[in-house]
């Protein structure tokens, strides 16, 4: 009689020690709705989507966020990007190439601590409708307070 095994359980890793999402020291802070603007970015969408480079995924059943299917001219584009990187990474830097999952299930991102502490409180902006996350906001407010006060004990004060 054969028993069934039970799936052997991960272990949880240890936090990181830098946080990948703080932007190094020194960085120019930039509005995004400025570098939308700047770069046309809803004017270069529809023109990818209209020449077929990408396409939402299951767009027909109302799409999925985050994830898109490249049409012929978008997938010889990706390929000659990934062929300069292979080239020069692989080839001139002696660099190893490894090939992983693109999706993690979700007992890892909770064993890793992802789900846990990484959960930020989103809002919508009102006029703009775009998602934007809490601390972000408060920070560019606090900011604006701050630049726009002369005088030092109200700079102490906030």
């Amino acid at each position: 009689m054969v028993e069934a095994q039970q799936p052997a359980k991960v272990s949880p890793l240890p936090p990181p020690s830098y946080s990948p999402f703080q932007l190094p020291k020194g960085t120019p802070k930039v509005k995004t709705e400025d570098l939308v603007i700047k770069y046309k970015r809803k004017e270069v969408e529809d023109l990818l989507k209209r020449k077929f480079f990408v396409i939402p995924s299951f767009e027909i059943y109302g799409g999925v966020a985050g994830f898109f299917d490249f049409g012929p001219l978008g997938s010889a584009l990706k390929q000659a990007v990934e062929d300069k990187w292979r080239n020069h990474f692989v080839l001139e830097e002696d660099m190893l190439e490894v090939t992983t999952t693109n999706l993690v299930v979700h007992d890892v991102l909770k064993t890793s601590g992802h789900v846990d502490k990484f959960s930020d409180f989103m809002v919508r902006d009102v006029k703009t409708n775009q998602p934007r996350r809490a601390d972000k906001l408060i920070q560019e407010s606090l900011d604006k307070m701050i630049a726009k006060s002369k005088k030092p004990e109200e700079v102490a004060k906030l």
